[in-house]
Protein backbone atom coordinates (compact mmCIF):
# COMPACT_ATOMS: atom_id res chain seq x y z
CA UNK A 1 0.00 0.00 0.00
CA UNK A 2 2.82 2.35 0.78
CA UNK A 3 4.24 1.74 -2.64
CA UNK A 4 0.61 2.36 -4.18
CA UNK A 5 0.35 5.79 -1.90
CA UNK A 6 4.05 6.67 -2.86
CA UNK A 7 2.93 6.13 -7.03
CA UNK A 8 -0.34 7.86 -6.48
CA UNK A 9 1.84 10.69 -4.94
CA UNK A 10 4.00 10.91 -8.26
CA UNK A 11 1.18 11.08 -10.58
CA UNK A 12 -0.21 14.06 -8.87
CA UNK A 13 3.08 15.56 -8.63
CA UNK A 14 3.39 14.89 -12.33
CA UNK A 15 -0.53 16.23 -13.08
CA UNK A 16 0.52 19.83 -11.25
CA UNK A 17 3.13 20.04 -13.10
CA UNK A 18 1.52 19.68 -16.35
CA UNK A 19 -1.20 22.25 -15.79
CA UNK A 20 1.25 24.96 -14.05
CA UNK A 21 3.48 23.76 -17.60
CA UNK A 22 -0.23 24.73 -19.09
CA UNK A 23 -1.36 27.87 -17.33
CA UNK A 24 2.20 29.23 -17.78
CA UNK A 25 1.10 29.55 -21.35
CA UNK A 26 -1.44 31.73 -20.71
CA UNK A 27 0.39 34.23 -18.73
CA UNK A 28 2.84 34.76 -21.63
CA UNK A 29 1.36 37.75 -23.28
CA UNK A 30 0.97 39.53 -19.85
CA UNK A 31 4.48 38.77 -19.53
CA UNK A 32 5.89 40.08 -22.26
CA UNK A 33 3.69 42.78 -23.77
CA UNK A 34 5.44 45.91 -22.43
CA UNK A 35 8.55 44.67 -23.28
CA UNK A 36 7.67 44.15 -27.08
CA UNK A 37 6.19 47.07 -26.95
CA UNK A 38 9.43 48.92 -25.75
CA UNK A 39 11.43 47.56 -28.57
CA UNK A 40 14.49 45.67 -28.56
CA UNK A 41 16.79 49.18 -28.16
CA UNK A 42 19.95 48.13 -25.54
CA UNK A 43 18.44 44.80 -24.28
CA UNK A 44 17.82 43.10 -27.33
CA UNK A 45 18.90 39.44 -25.81
CA UNK A 46 15.97 40.16 -23.37
CA UNK A 47 14.10 40.81 -26.26
CA UNK A 48 14.87 37.86 -28.34
CA UNK A 49 14.15 36.18 -24.75
CA UNK A 50 10.56 37.45 -24.52
CA UNK A 51 9.70 36.41 -28.64
CA UNK A 52 10.73 32.97 -27.88
CA UNK A 53 8.30 32.58 -24.89
CA UNK A 54 5.99 34.31 -27.34
CA UNK A 55 6.88 31.74 -30.43
CA UNK A 56 6.54 29.11 -28.06
CA UNK A 57 2.64 30.01 -26.80
CA UNK A 58 1.92 30.28 -30.28
CA UNK A 59 2.85 26.91 -31.21
CA UNK A 60 0.78 25.58 -28.18
CA UNK A 61 -2.51 26.97 -28.72
CA UNK A 62 -1.92 26.21 -32.48
CA UNK A 63 -1.52 22.20 -31.23
CA UNK A 64 -3.96 22.10 -28.35
CA UNK A 65 -6.40 25.30 -28.29
CA UNK A 66 -6.57 26.96 -31.76
CA UNK A 67 -9.75 28.60 -30.64
CA UNK A 68 -8.37 30.49 -27.76
CA UNK A 69 -8.17 34.62 -27.43
CA UNK A 70 -4.94 33.59 -26.39
CA UNK A 71 -3.75 32.40 -29.33
CA UNK A 72 -4.52 35.85 -31.44
CA UNK A 73 -3.06 38.25 -28.59
CA UNK A 74 0.44 35.99 -28.41
CA UNK A 75 0.52 35.92 -32.40
CA UNK A 76 -0.64 39.59 -32.61
CA UNK A 77 2.59 40.50 -30.12
CA UNK A 78 5.11 38.02 -32.84
CA UNK A 79 4.39 40.00 -35.44
CA UNK A 80 4.66 43.10 -33.25
CA UNK A 81 7.97 41.85 -32.00
CA UNK A 82 9.42 40.66 -35.56
CA UNK A 83 8.61 44.05 -36.90
CA UNK A 84 10.17 45.73 -34.22
CA UNK A 85 13.21 44.09 -34.78
CA UNK A 86 13.44 45.00 -38.65
CA UNK A 87 13.21 47.89 -37.85
CA UNK A 88 15.98 47.92 -34.86
CA UNK A 89 18.05 45.99 -37.74
CA UNK A 90 17.80 49.05 -40.21
CA UNK A 91 18.43 51.75 -37.05
CA UNK A 92 21.25 50.05 -36.26
CA UNK A 93 22.69 49.74 -40.07
CA UNK A 94 21.31 53.64 -40.76
CA UNK A 95 23.48 54.86 -37.55
CA UNK A 96 26.64 53.01 -37.93
CA UNK A 97 27.29 52.92 -41.45
CA UNK A 98 29.23 56.26 -42.59
CA UNK A 99 31.92 56.63 -45.34
CA UNK A 100 34.96 55.49 -45.18
CA UNK A 101 37.68 58.56 -45.07
CA UNK A 102 39.52 59.09 -48.31
CA UNK A 103 42.78 59.07 -46.95
CA UNK A 104 42.05 55.36 -45.25
CA UNK A 105 41.32 54.38 -48.91
CA UNK A 106 44.64 55.40 -50.08
CA UNK A 107 46.03 53.75 -46.95
CA UNK A 108 44.71 50.50 -47.90
CA UNK A 109 45.55 50.81 -52.02
CA UNK A 110 48.82 52.08 -50.85
CA UNK A 111 50.03 49.58 -48.68
CA UNK A 112 53.94 48.63 -49.12
CA UNK A 113 55.97 46.08 -47.36
CA UNK A 114 57.83 48.91 -45.18
CA UNK A 115 54.65 48.78 -42.97
CA UNK A 116 54.57 45.87 -40.45
CA UNK A 117 50.62 46.00 -40.76
CA UNK A 118 47.76 47.15 -43.05
CA UNK A 119 45.18 49.84 -41.69
CA UNK A 120 42.43 48.39 -40.62
CA UNK A 121 38.90 49.35 -41.85
CA UNK A 122 35.75 49.18 -39.07
CA UNK A 123 32.67 48.84 -41.18
CA UNK A 124 30.53 48.55 -38.12
CA UNK A 125 31.51 49.03 -34.05
CA UNK A 126 32.17 45.09 -33.13
CA UNK A 127 29.23 45.64 -30.60
CA UNK A 128 26.79 46.73 -33.08
CA UNK A 129 27.78 43.73 -35.63
CA UNK A 130 26.96 41.40 -33.32
CA UNK A 131 23.46 42.68 -32.84
CA UNK A 132 22.95 43.51 -36.29
CA UNK A 133 24.14 39.25 -36.61
CA UNK A 134 21.95 38.33 -33.55
CA UNK A 135 19.10 40.18 -35.51
CA UNK A 136 19.28 39.07 -39.14
CA UNK A 137 19.77 35.50 -37.61
CA UNK A 138 16.70 35.40 -36.13
CA UNK A 139 15.15 36.68 -39.24
CA UNK A 140 16.59 34.16 -41.36
CA UNK A 141 15.24 31.60 -39.09
CA UNK A 142 11.94 32.76 -38.01
CA UNK A 143 10.84 36.01 -40.11
CA UNK A 144 9.42 34.51 -42.74
CA UNK A 145 10.32 37.06 -44.82
CA UNK A 146 13.93 38.13 -46.55
CA UNK A 147 13.03 42.22 -46.44
CA UNK A 148 15.55 42.96 -44.26
CA UNK A 149 18.17 41.83 -47.00
CA UNK A 150 17.88 44.86 -49.02
CA UNK A 151 17.70 46.90 -46.23
CA UNK A 152 21.38 45.29 -45.91
CA UNK A 153 22.27 46.23 -49.44
CA UNK A 154 20.95 49.67 -49.48
CA UNK A 155 22.11 50.27 -46.99
CA UNK A 156 25.43 49.06 -47.66
CA UNK A 157 25.56 50.47 -51.42
CA UNK A 158 24.88 54.09 -49.75
CA UNK A 159 28.19 53.62 -47.59
CA UNK A 160 30.36 52.23 -50.87
CA UNK A 161 29.08 55.41 -53.24
CA UNK A 162 29.44 57.89 -50.23
CA UNK A 163 32.84 56.62 -49.57
CA UNK A 164 33.98 56.81 -53.66
CA UNK A 165 32.36 60.04 -54.16
CA UNK A 166 34.23 61.17 -51.21
CA UNK A 167 37.74 59.85 -52.60
CA UNK A 168 37.28 61.36 -56.47
CA UNK A 169 36.66 64.93 -54.21
CA UNK A 170 39.50 64.30 -52.11
CA UNK A 171 41.79 63.07 -55.43
CA UNK A 172 40.33 66.12 -57.39
CA UNK A 173 41.71 68.86 -54.83
CA UNK A 174 45.09 67.24 -54.17
CA UNK A 175 45.28 66.03 -58.32
CA UNK A 176 48.31 69.32 -58.56
CA UNK A 177 50.26 67.74 -55.63
CA UNK A 178 53.23 64.95 -56.16
CA UNK A 179 51.61 63.04 -52.74
CA UNK A 180 48.86 63.36 -50.41
CA UNK A 181 49.57 63.53 -46.58
CA UNK A 182 49.55 60.72 -44.52
CA UNK A 183 46.64 59.35 -42.27
CA UNK A 184 46.98 59.63 -38.53
CA UNK A 185 47.72 56.03 -38.40
CA UNK A 186 50.78 56.11 -40.62
CA UNK A 187 52.23 59.06 -39.67
CA UNK A 188 52.59 57.28 -35.91
CA UNK A 189 53.79 54.47 -37.49
CA UNK A 190 56.54 56.69 -39.51
CA UNK A 191 57.41 57.92 -36.42
CA UNK A 192 59.02 54.67 -35.24
CA UNK A 193 60.92 54.36 -38.40
CA UNK A 194 61.61 57.98 -39.45
CA UNK A 195 64.84 56.58 -41.86
CA UNK A 196 62.26 54.95 -44.49
CA UNK A 197 60.82 56.53 -47.36
CA UNK A 198 57.24 58.19 -47.51
CA UNK A 199 55.00 56.15 -49.48
CA UNK A 200 53.49 58.68 -52.55
CA UNK A 201 49.66 57.62 -52.58
CA UNK A 202 48.05 57.67 -56.22
CA UNK A 203 46.60 60.81 -57.35
CA UNK A 204 44.02 60.98 -59.50
CA UNK A 205 44.69 58.45 -61.98
CA UNK A 206 43.25 55.67 -64.47
CA UNK A 207 42.52 52.69 -62.11
CA UNK A 208 42.43 54.25 -58.75
CA UNK A 209 39.03 54.62 -58.34
CA UNK A 210 38.68 50.78 -59.95
CA UNK A 211 40.66 49.56 -56.95
CA UNK A 212 39.26 51.65 -54.40
CA UNK A 213 36.01 49.90 -55.36
CA UNK A 214 37.19 46.64 -55.29
CA UNK A 215 39.03 47.05 -52.11
CA UNK A 216 36.13 48.05 -50.28
CA UNK A 217 33.43 45.46 -51.58
CA UNK A 218 36.47 42.94 -50.40
CA UNK A 219 36.39 44.65 -46.75
CA UNK A 220 32.40 45.17 -46.70
CA UNK A 221 32.10 40.72 -46.91
CA UNK A 222 34.22 40.83 -43.91
CA UNK A 223 31.41 42.49 -41.97
CA UNK A 224 28.07 40.08 -41.02
CA UNK A 225 29.09 38.02 -44.54
CA UNK A 226 32.00 36.42 -42.62
CA UNK A 227 29.97 35.56 -39.36
CA UNK A 228 27.25 32.82 -40.68
CA UNK A 229 24.60 34.73 -40.83
CA UNK A 230 26.26 35.02 -43.87
CA UNK A 231 25.28 33.22 -47.24
CA UNK A 232 22.52 34.73 -47.28
CA UNK A 233 24.09 38.33 -47.08
CA UNK A 234 26.95 37.98 -49.08
CA UNK A 235 27.00 41.58 -51.59
CA UNK A 236 26.33 41.50 -55.01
Amino acid sequence: RSSDLQRLQENVDKTLSCLDHVISYYHVANDTEKTIKEGPTGRLEEYLGCIERIQKAVEYFQDNNPDSPELNRVKSLFERGKESLETEFRSLMTRNSKPVPPILILDLISVDDELEEEPTLEHLPESVLQDIIRISGWLVDYGRNQDFMNVYYQIRSSQLDRSIKGLKEHLRKNSASFGIPYSPAVQNKRKDTPTKKPIKRPVYIPGTIRKAQNLLKQYSQHGLDSKKVGSALTPT
